[in-house]
């Protein structure tokens, strides 16, 4: 029985041919840039006025209502409002 000597490592010619075979895509950082831009705008022709900065308010003193039903529901501000905020957190 014959030993092969694989200190030479796989057969190379058929990496050649795989290699070849490929298709001879630009790699993604062998891309051509982008042109530089050529458009450069003007200077504004007429003053620009600043804008007044709003204030901001102070915190009221007093907080908004809060109140729970007997089920354990929590709501936020006025019971008898015609739309109720519900509390609602897993952390309760």
């Amino acid at each position: 029985m014959q030993e092969e000597d694989l200190s030479q490592g796989p057969d190379e010619s058929a990496a050649v041919a795989t290699a070849t075979s490929a298709p001879n895509a630009p790699r993604p950082t062998q891309t051509e840039l982008p042109a530089p831009a050529t458009y450069t705008p003007g200077p504004t022709l007429t003053p620009v006025e600043a804008t007044a900065t709003p204030v901001p308010s102070e915190p009221t003193a007093t907080a908004e209502p809060w109140y729970g039903e007997f089920e354990g529901t929590f709501y936020r501000g006025s019971p008898s409002a015609p739309v109720r905020l519900i509390d609602y957190s897993d952390f309760l």
